[in-house]
């Protein structure tokens, strides 16, 4: 442009009148205070007038910014002015009049507009508009569904991106997702359509719970740039849970119930949640492991048994809960096992009676049914009486049983009786068995034949034996002859082979 004033002179005597009178010239747009962003469009108003007629002037219109010494040319026009009377920037520019600034501008909040018109290089006029900034930031408005999170929840952000006049904004949405400790755990990008920002994002299993933030960051296609984050965004890994339970003291063999219920970090019902009772026993490596599913408005119930042979002591029942995300809940309750010495037994007779004297055997057999070993007496007694008549002393082992081998010499008085089993441990009867039928039998008097002799019986005896004997000998005559007979035969026989 052939000036031989540069745009800053003719700046510099803004406020000074020429030698041409105005009538009324105004920049209308771009107002004071308002803000641009880089490849935004101004529509730039205005009117100008002359108190004379100029024909073929020329009009120049300028975006200037004094801090940054930086000017940017807009237009240049011919125009043909009748005094006194207003033209409308659109008049001049044949249209309206715009300004798309270029991206590579220089960010101010001093420029403004400049209108210049000359004639044969003398300048007749010079107005300018107020102040305006031209800018490069993008304004984020970004909302959470939540700050606090269990694992496997969605957090859904979503917001607006808008130019500083509240124009919307198309562009690159970045997304960062932070964890205090463990740093940036995920990286990802969306875009802004029309200015609104929509992103979703399910903490996995292998997200560590803790203190995270997100990072939203718009980019346009001019440069413009906009960022926002949001910090404690809490991660856990915890679920509530309360339990309570019916009683705290029991004997082995009894059941103690547990209610309980479950809710998410945000104080909601769980359902569906898998719940384990584990009962450890204090004494032994083994634990009791009951398991079910929340219902649907996250309660649970566990109906826990003893062991019949529970241990003594002290016991912790751990309820714990787990989802399929790896969230988890504990709640410990305690109860405490009491001793029980608890014992049976049974006497086995062989006979149900017996000969006064005579040794009968019989056996005890004794059971443990409590939960410590036992160490004690089994008697035996007779009717009602108080001195046993067999004691024994044993021991057994919880939840087993011992036989004990016994024999009686059977004493008292003959006929029927009841015999009787009694357990003592600790000096106290703790069983007694059931009266068993025995009967004691008497020898009877053995009688032997008495012959009273007389004379004759006696001859007669006499006689008897004597016949016998006889009898004997001539037997004993008969074999020897038939022995010497068979002798002499042999003896012939071997003399004639001879």
């Amino acid at each position: 442009m052939n000036k031989k004033i540069s745009i800053f002179v003719m700046f510099g005597f803004i406020f000074l009148l020429s030698s041409t009178a105005v009538f009324a010239n105004e920049v209308l747009n771009p107002r004071e205070g308002d803000s641009y962003n880089l490849g935004n469009t101004i529509v730039i108003t205005g009117f100008i007038s002359l108190n004379e007629t100029v024909k073929g002037a020329e009009v120049s219109f300028y975006a200037i910014s004094p801090s940054l010494n930086k000017s940017a040319e807009i237009a240049q026009k011919y125009y043909s002015f009748d005094k006194d009377s207003p033209v409308t920037f659109s008049q001049i520019n044949k249209g309206t009049l715009t300004w798309k600034i270029p991206a590579s501008l220089n960010r101010s909040d001093d420029w403004k507009i400049l209108v210049n018109v000359s004639k044969g290089g003398e300048n007749l006029l010079n107005i300018t508009s107020g102040p305006f900034a031209i800018t490069n930031k993008i304004s984020i408005l970004v909302g959470l569904n939540s700050y606090l999170f269990n694992l496997g929840e969605k957090l859904n952000v979503i917001g607006s991106a808008l130019y500083s006049r509240g124009d919307t904004v198309d562009g690159i949405v970045s997304i960062t997702l932070s964890e205090k400790t463990a740093g940036t755990v995920l990286a990802d990008t969306a875009t802004s359509k029309l200015g609104y920002i929509s992103y979703s994002y399910t903490f996995k299993p292998s997200n560590a719970p803790g203190n995270y933030s997100i990072q939203v960051d718009v980019k346009d296609s001019d440069g413009n740039y906009g960022t926002k984050t949001i910090t404690n965004i809490i991660l856990s890994n915890r679920l509530n849970m309360n339990c309570t339970i019916n009683k705290t003291s029991l004997s082995p063999g009894e059941s103690v119930l547990v209610l309980g219920g479950i809710k998410n970090v945000h104080g909601v019902p769980y359902s569906g949640v898998n719940v384990s009772a584990l009962v450890a026993d204090p004494t032994e490596e083994k634990t009791l492991e009951y398991n079910t599913l929340s219902d649907q408005n996250g309660n649970f119930v566990f109906n826990i048994q003893m062991p019949k042979l529970a241990s003594p002591g002290k016991y912790t029942i751990s309820i714990i809960s787990n989802d399929n995300y790896g969230n988890t809940g504990q709640c410990d309750l305690t109860i405490n096992v009491g001793i029980l010495k608890n014992v049976s037994a049974s006497l086995n007779l062989n006979s149900t009676n017996g000969y006064l004297s005579n040794s009968i055997p019989f056996s005890y057999i004794i059971k443990n049914n409590g939960n410590v070993n036992l160490t004690g007496t089994i008697k035996l007694y007779i009717d009602n009486n108080s001195i046993a008549l067999d004691a024994s002393n044993f021991t057994v082992a919880r939840g087993m049983e011992v036989t004990l081998n016994r024999s009686w010499v059977i004493s008292g008085t003959p006929g029927n009786h009841s015999l009787r089993a009694e357990v003592f441990i600790d000096g106290e009867k703790l069983f007694e068995t059931s009266p068993q039928s025995f009967t004691i039998q008497e020898h009877k008097n053995k009688k032997y034949l008495t012959f009273k002799l007389t004379n004759s019986k006696r001859i007669l005896l006499l006689f008897l034996l004597i016949v016998l004997f006889i009898i004997y000998l001539k037997r004993k005559d008969i074999r020897e002859h038939f022995w010497r007979r068979e002798f002499e035969k042999i003896k012939k026989k071997k003399f004639t082979q001879g």
